[in-house]
Formats: structure tokens, C-alpha cells, sequence
């Protein structure tokens, strides 16, 4: 048997190879990719059609609603700045997001009868079913509770 000599960076070598491998497979989260969208559940009852999207930290006024007879788009862009300054410190942090959603749905509808309510980061949006629907579109105005 033979003496082999032993090099501490050629562990640390191996394990950042390891790191490297367990982050490419490891799901990274939306936002990180700048592609988040909120999640949505859409509900169909019997006269009309109730969609939720959850909208955490998102303000009613930056959250864009339209309502055609056939889907649903939900849009936001946000640009947040936030500055702190004091005798030497000085911090300054900005954000910048935003969505685009489309929901198809499964009936047509009254886009002009639509309502949404938002509260506690919950946007929800009730639209009452059509027999026969035609139009551009109707924009919505959140009612924030």
C-alpha cells in the first residue's frame, strides 16, 4: 500500500462541484427568474364565475384587472424605493416587479357586470355568466376592503 498525500483544496474543489450540482437541480423561486405569476383558482358556479388570485404585498391601485367575454388578464408593475439616511449610514434599496396573467375561461361571460374586492393580498373577482357575450373588454376597479 502507498503513502498519498493529502490536499485540502481538492476537497474544497469537490465540494463546490457538489454545491454547483444540488443548485442546478434545486427549484429556484419565480420571483428569482422574473417570471413570478400569482396563483389563481378559478371556480365556476351555477350563474356565475369566481376567480382568486393571490397578490401578496401588492397594492389594489398597481394591480390591473380586464374582463373580456371569453378571459380574464390580470397585470401589475411595481416600482418600489425605499431610502434610510443617518449620521453615516446611508441605505437605499430599490424593486422592481410585475406580472401579466391570462386566464381563459370556461363560459362566457358579462365583462361588464364584473366585480373584484381585494383584501389581505387576496384579489377576488366575480363575473356573471352571458348566453351570448361580444366586446373589447371591460376594465375593473378593485374595491379594497
Amino acid at each position: 500500500m502507498s503513502l498519498m498525500r493529502w490536499n485540502p483544496w481538492d476537497e474544497l474543489g469537490r465540494l463546490r462541484e457538489e454545491v454547483n450540482r444540488l443548485m442546478e437541480s434545486a427549484p429556484v423561486p419565480g420571483w428569482l427568474r422574473g417570471n413570478w405569476q400569482p396563483a389563481v383558482d378559478v371556480i365556476e358556479g351555477e350563474k356565475e364565475i369566481v376567480i382568486k388570485a393571490e397578490l401578496p404585498g401588492f397594492d389594489p391601485k398597481d394591480v390591473e384587472v380586464r374582463v373580456f367575454p371569453d378571459s380574464v388578464t390580470l397585470k401589475s408593475e411595481v416600482v418600489r424605493e425605499a431610502e434610510t439616511e443617518r449620521a453615516g449610514y446611508y441605505h437605499r434599496e430599490r424593486h422592481y416587479g410585475g406580472f401579466f396573467r391570462q386566464i381563459r375561461l370556461p363560459v362566457p361571460v358579462q365583462a361588464e357586470s364584473a366585480r373584484a374586492t381585494f383584501r389581505h393580498g387576496l384579489l377576488e373577482l366575480r363575473i356573471p355568466k352571458a348566453d351570448d357575450a361580444a366586446g373589447q373588454g371591460h376594465r375593473v376597479a378593485i374595491q379594497q376592503e
